[in-house]
C-alpha cells in the first residue's frame, strides 16, 4: 500500500516515468502520459516491446526526447534491432547505447550525432554517426569470428571520434585478417583507457593500430587458442 502523498508526488515526476519507458509494455500508454510531452526518454528494449506502438503513442516528436536506448534483457528475435533503426533512424538526441543482443551479420544505420556512450554486444551495430563518443566498448565474444566486424568498420568509428574518446574496450571487437587492407592507425590525443581482449597473435595486430599519448592506461588479456 501507498499513502495518497507518496502516490501523487510519485505520479507527478515526469522524469521518474521518462527514465522507464519500456520496463513494463502493457503499460506504455500511461508511462508516456505521465512522462509528460518533453522530458527526455529512456528507452529500454525487449523482445516483447513493440517499437511501432512506441512511435505511435508517443507521437512524432518522441524520437528527438530519447536520451538514452538500454537493453534490459538479452534480445533475442534477430530482427528486432533492424526494426529500431527502420523505425526511428534519427535519434538526434541520443547519448547513451547499451545494446546486448544475440543478432549475426547485421548492419544497421543510425543517425546519432550526440552520442557520447556507446556499447555494443554480439550486435553488428556499428553504423553511428557520432563524431563525439567518449566512451566505447564493444564485445564479439559470444560469435564465430567468420561474423565479426571488419577492422575497417571498427576503425571508422573511432576515427569518427577521434578527438573526444576517452575509453575504448575492444573484446574479440574485430579479426584483423591476412586478406584485409591494412587500416591506418588512429591517433587519440586525449585516450585515458585501451582496454584489449583478444588472442594474442590478434591482439598485437590491434594495438599496432592506435598511436595514443604516453599518459594512457593501457590494459591488455589475452587468451589461449589460435
Amino acid at each position: 500500500h501507498v499513502c495518497t502523498f507518496w502516490r501523487n508526488r510519485i505520479i507527478g515526476l515526469p522524469s521518474l516515468w521518462a527514465a522507464s519507458i519500456g520496463t513494463l509494455p502493457s503499460a506504455l500508454d500511461e508511462m508516456l502520459l505521465r512522462a509528460g510531452p518533453s522530458t527526455p526518454i529512456t528507452l529500454h528494449l525487449r523482445d516483447d516491446l513493440n517499437i511501432g506502438r512506441v512511435l505511435a503513442v508517443g507521437g512524432p516528436t518522441l524520437p528527438a526526447r530519447i536520451s538514452k536506448i538500454v537493453t534490459d534483457v538479452y534480445i533475442r528475435r534477430s530482427q528486432y534491432i533492424t526494426e529500431l533503426a527502420t523505425a526511428i533512424p534519427d535519434l538526434p538526441n541520443l547519448r547513451f547505447l547499451d545494446i546486448d543482443a544475440h543478432i549475426r551479420g547485421l548492419e544497421v544505420w543510425l543517425h546519432t550525432p550526440s552520442l557520447h556512450f556507446l556499447r555494443i554486444r554480439s550486435c553488428h551495430l556499428l553504423r553511428c554517426t557520432s563524431s563525439v563518443l567518449v566512451f566505447l566498448d564493444i564485445c564479439f565474444k559470444s560469435i564465430p569470428r567468420t561474423l565479426q566486424a571488419r577492422a575497417a568498420d571498427v576503425l571508422e568509428l573511432i576515427h569518427q571520434s577521434r578527438e573526444t574518446l576517452q575509453s575504448i574496450k575492444l573484446n574479440s571487437a574485430f579479426a584483423v585478417r591476412q586478406n584485409d587492407l591494412q587500416p591506418s592507425a588512429v591517433y587519440c590525443p586525449n585516450l585515458r583507457l585501451l582496454d584489449v581482449n583478444d588472442y594474442p597473435h590478434n591482439t598485437a595486430k590491434i594495438l599496432a593500430l592506435f598511436i595514443i599519448p604516453s599518459s594512457t592506461t593501457v590494459l591488455v588479456f589475452t587468451r589461449a587458442g589460435r
